[in-house]
């Protein structure tokens, strides 16, 4: 053709084929300086007729590799049998595409192209043109795609115009434009459009319209990356770009095919001439959504990342830090210039790098995920213990990096610890645990663990437990109790004190209750229960029934004495006034001495009651109990017959007691004939004394007695012993076994009564056929024991001539104390209350010398009355009367000495004698 030209000389033809040299030189520029890699391949034997530049450079192999070789030939592509595959395909179908295809450099190294072939005629030829586009590195020079586009844009507007040859060029300029994955939006320098690629049809969602630049925007429905605000027409890249401004940007396109719109990365460039003159611009643009909604994944994580409270690092091969999270700066007080880019060793110390971290890192860098922990210093937070993971990151030639996620775990380790200990403390609590604590299966009852308090309660080995079930322990004694406890679980999924009976490895049987609750271990429902043995307590409480009982029986005689002893003073007092008016020889007087007689067994009885009820007066002193045996011996001689034997045990030294002398000896007189009433065929008495300690265990199982050392009295017989029964009731008032009119029941509750109020706990031990003994213990004192001073019969008192004030509430006794004092030849005057008494001491002529006065009155205590009189009359005696209580007596806040207290019911004689030691003797005085 260019022949045919050459030998035209007409300027038409010349014009012509000027034309075509400058359109294919343009061509060839636009070939050689494509950003695509193009390959032009012979329509049918396949070998390559040409390779532009960029492919070149992209493959890394010589142009003489390409040329006159088929594309199976050459390194790139390795795939033989697919290539040919791939050429047989694009000579049927005249165009074939692959979106991602693999080529392997000269080096070895990866590119993965977007590979593109057509087939088209060229001078009468048919050949394929192969299209390869790096897709790793998208983005196209804006400069390169503005050149080609202005290029493109003259070259369609000569093709118009040339022959046949340029129009093949134009429609393969065309067929590049229509295979672009980008949208090519070229305009003239008024907003006409020119080009318009069916990817920018795609992208946009409508076609070329020649409308106003203003209107660009609202016609193609484009907005900013808010996807809210429309993109201002003027900023557009093409509209800069036809402004003369190179210029990318970001736009939202509500595209109608894409349900949520799609975002499109734009480059624009002005196409000027060779001038420099701008006469329109080129728009290349993209769809970026997936990396747009990538990028906002990737910031999502990135604030993820930066909001948790694990330390997040990302290391290099150099271990040098890449990333690292806000949590890991304030860990380490340090900023993000401080840490990124720089070495590990450098950032927590060579040390440590070394000893704990590198070898770790050099693990993970070989593809393995390492956990482990690790305790660290820090600057500003002192030691924490961490837990420290790596992850290996694949890069393209391998692991190239590796994630770390350090966690503060010291929180978690002390809770560990506590953990760990309340476990311990648990185990050892359930192990040593006094009560008897069993964990067994719902089902069958089967032990799956029980604590050593549960093996001693039923006398087993663990083996003997452990793995059996209660059935064949034959634990409960009536199995229906364990069916209930499981019914009541099933209603409750607690119970508490179950009452049951269980049989020990022995066979014994014995009471308990039993606290159960419903649990689950590795999913079997199971029962932990705590077993407390009660059968000790029932008995325990059944004696403090017995002692409340006793109680509410000595506070009733006790309330009853105070009146029954003054009412007793009044009979004695008329009978000792009757005796001395009548003589001896009438009949009237013996009538009078039984009625006196009488009144004293009455007050003997009220005695008896009132120290069983421990309110009777006492006097205690130090004693020796060796001694009140000793003294008292000749009269328990006399209490027995002759056919009873008294042998006294003494245990010396003995330590001392605190008790009221006539006390001691009516425990003993009261004992010893309990035990001679057991004896009625003739036996023996042992009287012992000894010295015991009391420790923890005792008392528990004794309820009243006291730990400590202790002072023992026992008195043991060989008579006919008592059952359980009859022991339960004989320190009961009343309560007596013999005959009635044989005996008042009261000797040992008065017995009871005595020890109780002298600290003491009494015991005693009795089978039936085998005789009886009493134990008594009282407190050792550290104290020496006082010397006895034995009581002996005064004869009748002289009689007196002082001046009395007798001071009692009770009419009757007030009179009668004071008709027995006036013959007795003393002046007496009466006060019925301490506030009349108090006001006659103050107005008394000639003055008072002896304060008679009753202890318990309604307004004001015999105690306060005398410490008031005293305060005006510092000479002035008192004598104090009471028949109540020695606790009473003792709360006055005075203290009364036995010389100084008359006790009720008193006699004439006792009366008098009374009156006149504490008138006369010498403490008297010193009162």
């Amino acid at each position: 053709m260019a022949d045919s030209l050459k030998d035209d000389p007409t300027p038409e033809r010349k014009d012509a084929h000027d034309a075509l040299r400058a359109s294919e030189a343009r061509y060839r520029r636009l070939f050689e300086t494509a950003q695509d890699g193009i390959l032009i391949l012979d329509a049918h034997s396949g070998l390559i007729i040409d390779v532009n530049p960029f492919l070149i450079r992209l493959l890394d192999y010589p142009r003489e590799d390409f040329l006159g070789k088929t594309l199976w030939d050459i390194g790139p592509f390795k795939q033989i049998q697919e290539s040919q595959a791939a050429f047989r395909e694009l000579q049927d179908k005249e165009y074939i595409r692959y979106e991602n295809l693999p080529l392997e450099t000269r080096s070895g190294g990866r590119v993965n192209v977007e590979f593109v072939s057509n087939v088209y005629g060229v001078n009468g030829k048919r050949v394929i043109q192969c299209n390869i586009r790096d897709i790793t590195a998208r983005k196209l020079a804006e400069e390169s795609v503005a050149a080609q586009s202005r290029e493109l844009a003259r070259q369609a507007e000569e093709l118009g115009r040339s022959r046949q040859s340029l129009e093949d060029k134009t429609r393969m300029l065309q067929r590049v434009l229509d295979s672009m994955s980008e949208g090519l939006v070229v305009a003239d320098e008024q907003g006409k459009v020119v080009i318009w690629n069916p990817a920018a049809d795609k992208l946009l969602g409508l076609g070329a319209a020649n409308i106003d630049i203003q209107e660009w925007s609202h016609h193609y429905r484009l907005y900013l990356p808010d996807t809210v605000t429309p993109f201002p027409s003027d900023q557009l890249p093409l509209t800069r770009a036809i402004y003369g401004e190179a210029s990318t940007a970001v736009m939202f396109v509500r595209n109608p095919a894409f349900a949520e719109g799609i975002f499109v990365e734009a480059y624009a460039s002005p196409l000027k001439d060779k001038r420099g003159i701008v006469n329109g611009g080129v728009v290349a643009f993209r769809d970026v959504t997936e990396s747009k909604r990538a990028e906002a994944t990737l910031r999502e994580y990135e604030r993820v990342v930066e909001g948790l409270e694990e330390m997040i690092l990302v290391v290099d091969r150099q271990y040098r830090y890449v990333i690292a999270n806000r949590a890991f700066l304030n860990f380490r007080g340090m900023s993000v210039e401080q840490v990124i880019g720089q070495f590990a060793a450098e950032v927590v110390g060579q040390d440590v790098f070394a000893a704990q971290v590198k070898e770790k890192m050099d693990d993970c860098f070989g593809g393995n995920v390492v956990q482990y922990e690790m305790t660290y210093n820090f600057p500003n937070l002192g030691k924490r213990d961490l837990s420290v993971s790596y992850f290996p990151i694949e890069g393209p030639a391998g692991v190239d990096r590796i994630a770390c996620v350090l966690r503060d775990i010291t929180e978690r380790r002390v809770s560990e610890e506590a953990l760990r200990k309340s476990e311990e403390r648990f185990s050892k609590a359930f192990c040593n645990n006094p009560l008897a604590i069993t964990i067994s299966t719902e089902a069958d009852g089967r032990y799956l663990d029980v604590n050593d308090a549960f093996l001693k309660l039923l006398g087993y080995k663990r083996r003997d437990v452990i793995g059996h079930t209660a059935a064949e322990l034959r634990f409960w004694d009536e199995p229906s109790d364990r069916m209930e406890m499981l019914r009541q679980l099933r209603d409750d999924t607690q119970v508490a004190k179950h009452q049951t009976r269980y049989r020990t490895s022995k066979g014994e049987i014995r009471e308990a209750e039993v606290w159960a609750e419903s649990i689950e271990l590795d999913g079997q429902p199971c029962v932990l229960a705590i077993t407390r043995d009660v059968t000790e307590t029932r008995r325990l409480e059944a004696q403090f029934r017995q002692a409340q009982k006793m109680e509410a029986v000595g506070r009733l005689a006790a309330g009853v004495a105070h009146d029954f002893n003054n009412v007793m003073s009044i009979v004695m007092g008329y009978s000792d006034l009757l005796l001395g008016l009548i003589a001896p020889e009438n009949p009237m007087s013996r009538y009078v001495s039984e009625t006196k007689k009488a009144a004293k067994r009455a007050a003997l009885l009220t005695q008896q009651l009132l120290a069983f009820s421990r309110k009777q007066v006492v006097f205690p002193k130090l004693l020796d109990l060796n001694d009140v045996v000793h003294n008292a011996t000749s009269t328990l001689l006399r209490l027995v017959g002759e056919d009873i034997e008294i042998e006294f045990r003494p245990t010396t030294p003995l330590g001392s007691i605190q008790a009221d002398p006539g006390q001691m000896e009516q425990v003993l007189m009261n004992l010893v004939v309990n035990a001679r009433d057991a004896m009625p065929n003739g036996g023996k008495i042992i009287i012992e004394t000894g010295e015991a300690e009391l420790d923890e265990d005792y008392v528990s199982r004794h309820p009243g007695a006291h730990t400590g050392q202790h002072i023992v009295l026992m008195v043991s017989d060989t008579g006919c012993g008592m059952d359980e029964n009859i022991k339960s009731q004989i320190f009961e008032p009343f309560f007596t076994t013999k005959a009635i009119g044989q005996g008042t029941g009261l000797g040992l509750s008065t017995v009871y009564g005595i020890v109780k109020q002298s600290e003491g706990y009494i015991l005693v031990y009795s089978e039936t056929g085998k005789g009886t003994t009493f134990k008594i213990y009282f407190p050792k004192l550290r104290e020496k024991a006082e010397a006895l001073v034995l009581s002996h019969e005064v004869a009748e008192p002289p009689r007196g001539a002082e001046t009395i004030l007798v001071v009692e509430d009770d009419k009757t006794l007030r009179e009668i104390t004071v008709k027995l004092l006036q013959d007795g030849g003393y002046r007496v005057v009466e006060a019925k209350d301490a506030g009349d008494a108090l006001r006659i001491i103050a107005a008394s002529q000639p003055e008072i010398d002896l304060l008679l006065t009753d202890v318990i009155m309604p307004d004001k205590s015999g105690a306060e009355l005398a410490r008031q009189a005293k305060e005006s009359h510092p000479k002035l005696r008192s004598l104090f009367m009471s028949g109540y209580t020695g606790d009473l007596v003792g709360r006055q806040g005075v203290l009364i000495e036995e010389a100084f207290f008359l006790e009720k019911p008193f006699t004439r004689r006792s009366l008098l004698v009374k009156v006149y030691a504490a008138l006369h003797s010498e403490s008297a005085r010193q009162q």
